[in-house]
């Protein structure tokens, strides 16, 4: 697994803990997880092409 996919799945990941709390009502946990999910995004996009590729 590369860098890139390794935040991208913890994005995702995030993203659906966010929709599971959202169902709940729980909506600040939601935003937390769904700022959380964001951040990884970031990180992602971040990324130099060679860092991206890095295997981890």
């Amino acid at each position: 697994m590369t860098k890139y996919q390794y935040y991208m799945n913890k994005s995702d990941k995030e993203t659906q803990i966010a929709i599971e709390f959202a169902k709940k009502g729980e909506q600040a946990l939601a935003q937390f997880h769904k700022n959380a999910s964001n951040g990884f995004k970031e990180k992602a996009r971040n990324l130099t092409i060679e860092e991206g590729e890095k295997e981890i």
